[in-house]
């Protein structure tokens, strides 16, 4: 039956063309499963960011390759918004600055700025657990100056005090 639905076609490529709609997978089901891979991608914390990016750059180039069209500035969001949080000042950084990156640029920053953190994944376990205490994790509240008076009024900072410390109550 197949060979003659095949046999009336004028030319091999029509041939080929009708047996991939008949058989093979849809560059648009494709486009979208890959599509979905970039989507849902989330980079754990501690893990490699030059492993994660590659596969990132990998799932894009699919993309454009069954036919896809992202632009530059999308594919660098894309990324950026895959990072877990402890990348938070990188991503404001490059918004802020307004900074284009290539995708290859992206990768190298991202990498230098993982070196900066100095994250390997024990030491960012023990920095997001927080410093562990045998009274629950609890921690103390500070205590009042004596002779502090709470009036409404400005307090100003002792003479040589960090003008940063100034407390206005609202």
């Amino acid at each position: 039956m197949l060979q003659l639905q095949v046999e009336k076609l004028p030319t091999a490529a029509d041939m080929m063309l009708s047996l991939k709609e008949l058989f093979g997978e849809t560059d648009r089901a494709a486009r979208f499963e890959a599509m979905r891979k970039i989507m849902t991608s989330s980079m754990p914390e501690g893990t490699s960011v030059r492993e994660h990016v590659l596969k990132m750059m990998e799932n894009l180039n699919e993309i454009e390759l069954l036919g896809g069209q992202i632009d530059a500035d999308t594919k660098i969001d894309m990324i950026l918004h895959s990072l877990p949080k402890s990348y938070e000042n990188f991503r404001l950084n490059t918004i802020l600055t307004k900074k284009d990156y290539t995708l290859a640029e992206l990768l190298v920053d991202l990498v230098a700025a993982e070196g900066l953190m100095g994250r390997t994944p024990q030491a960012l376990f023990s920095a997001q657990s927080g410093p562990s205490s045998s009274k629950g994790g609890k921690k103390k509240k500070p205590a009042k100056k004596k002779g502090a008076a709470n009036s409404g009024s400005k307090s100003v900072a002792p003479s040589g005090g960090d003008i940063g410390k100034l407390i206005v109550p609202f």
